[in-house]
């Protein structure tokens, strides 16, 4: 997390070995964190949803615009949701496996929508794919990411 927070000081020759390697170690990292068997609680809890409705006016809004964010991106990459310290929520899409982490986000919940995490169950169909990611995130994990940036 240290390198790809500051990437720029990581030699030039090493930068895009960097990027990709350690980039997809995080993010696959975060990605079995926040995400597990169906779970009964559907959305998020406490100050992560007063956080989230306050940013996006509703969990239905977010819902929708990183389904949206997940959909538009070509090829490979992530959607994400993500935090500064300050709280502020916000939600994007990276290419590859660039982290939200080299632009000073902070990841709490990362979808990864390479065909390779996919095309086994659901072939070409993304949408599919992206919607049941819905049924299975761990918001008890995404909550925990979230009190953590804030806390500090």
């Amino acid at each position: 997390e240290e390198l790809l927070s500051n990437l720029p000081a990581v030699p030039e020759a090493l930068r895009t070995v960097v990027r990709n390697q350690v980039g997809g170690h995080v993010n696959h990292s975060l990605w079995w964190q926040v995400i597990g068997p169906r779970s009964r609680r559907s959305m998020p809890t406490g100050p992560l949803a007063v956080a989230v409705d306050q940013a996006f006016g509703s969990f239905e809004a977010l819902q929708t615009r990183f389904t949206a964010l997940a959909m538009r991106r070509f090829g490979s990459g992530w959607a994400w949701l993500v935090t500064r310290s300050s709280g502020r929520l916000e939600v994007l899409s990276t290419a590859n496996q660039d982290s939200p982490l080299s632009e000073g986000w902070t990841p709490l919940l990362g979808l990864d929508v390479w065909e390779h995490a996919y095309y086994l169950q659901y072939q070409e169909r993304r949408a599919d794919y992206v919607t049941a990611f819905w049924q299975v995130v761990n918001w008890r994990q995404v909550e925990s990411n979230y009190v953590l940036t804030t806390s500090g």
